[in-house]
């Protein structure tokens, strides 16, 4: 996770004041533990977050704290759950960890932001399941698939011009062009398919990227979203949002 050091240069880079001195209102670490295929891994870093995230709207509440800046390291299903979980009205800005070892978690403002496309499935009004596609980091194979999803209509969000790879997400309006997009890709899910009693998102994304995705879903508006992680044998059904 990012060290006391790398946070405090990131903030001071980006113009923030840095971290405030009570633990309350300052530093809320949340650190999950264990094996992604161990007995309930899933639903303990499910608690972890809510446990963190409740310290934070305390903070919020209270006054204490006006901006969020976040810094996250987890497993895709994870880090969506911790964006549908984050307050979309309190100001809040992500920070990603980049292999430029001299760059650390600060944002490339140098390189040029990519634009992002949205390929779909034809209408088809009676479909009751759709899958969410999300293929930054590499191509989703869609073969590794369970047997029961394989084959539902997709609205997939992918780059254009680009290729898929880790460092696809350097430049924060990267973040910003995809964040649109994906908000576009939920709205003509809900359009081409209206009668979808869920989705299913399977994504291979940047941090970011992952935490964007769940801070999309509208609570008590969009469907249940169930989010599927890689394993060895194929993608696995793992945590379910706005159930």
């Amino acid at each position: 996770m990012a060290s006391r050091r790398e946070v405090g240069e990131t903030l001071l880079a980006a113009n923030y004041l840095g971290l405030v001195e009570t633990r309350r209102s300052g530093d809320f670490a949340c650190r999950i533990s264990g094996s992604v295929e161990g007995r309930g891994f899933w639903d303990a870093g499910q608690q972890s977050i809510d446990d963190v995230l409740a310290q934070v709207q305390q903070a919020v509440d209270s006054g204490d704290v006006e901006h969020i800046s976040v810094f996250a390291i987890a497993p895709v299903p994870l880090l969506v759950y911790l964006g549908w979980h984050l307050d979309d009205k309190t100001p809040t800005r992500l920070f990603q960890k980049h292999r430029d070892q001299f760059i650390g978690w600060s944002w490339r403002e140098q390189s040029d932001p990519a634009d992002f496309e949205i390929v779909a499935s034809q209408q088809d009004e009676s479909a009751e399941d759709v899958i969410l596609i999300c293929a930054l980091t590499s191509e989703v194979n869609q073969a590794a698939l369970p047997s029961e999803v394989s084959g539902l209509p997709t609205i997939e969000v992918r780059p254009i011009d680009s290729q898929a790879g880790p460092i696809l997400i350097s430049n924060e309006r990267s973040l910003t062009n995809f964040a649109k997009q994906w908000r576009e890709a939920l709205a003509l899910a809900e359009a081409h398919f209206p009668n979808a009693r869920r989705w299913h998102l399977i994504a291979s994304a940047p941090v970011t990227a992952a935490i964007e995705a769940g801070r999309a879903v509208v609570r008590d508006i969009h469907p249940p979203v169930t989010i599927y992680e890689r394993m060895n044998a194929g993608y696995e059904a793992v945590i379910t949002i706005n159930n």
